[in-house]
């Protein structure tokens, strides 16, 4: 089991700092959201290459961060993940996005398909 801290996870800001957020110049961050996931939710969530968190990034206008595979949140078995977002309308859209993953494989969610 490893560490937790926050780096070496999948951050989708285009190379912009460490740990998966922007360290300036991008758009100020005005609500943020953390949520605890399964392993089999997050491998669900990031999708074949990354795709499915990158569209639901790219589609909610938030930055989306899932800690590393073996780092858990203290105390448990789950994978931390982290929406920011310019307003919390879409941290939440963000986060509306993330749960219909978890019940269905990424190949099948509306997000992945583009629906």
């Amino acid at each position: 089991m490893g560490g937790y801290g926050g780096m070496g996870g999948y951050g989708y800001d285009k190379g912009k700092g460490k740990g998966g957020f922007d360290k300036g110049g991008g758009p100020p961050v005005g609500s943020a959201l953390k949520m605890l996931l399964s392993p089999k939710e997050a491998t669900s969530l990031i999708g074949a290459g990354g795709g499915t968190s990158k569209q639901i990034s790219e589609m909610t206008g938030t930055k989306l961060h899932l800690s590393g595979r073996s780092e858990f949140y203290p105390g448990t078995q789950m994978q931390e993940l982290s929406i920011k977002g310019a307003s919390a309308d879409s941290v939440a859209d963000a986060a509306n996005q993330v749960t219909p993953n978890w019940q269905r494989s990424p190949a099948r969610s509306s997000v992945a398909s583009g629906k």
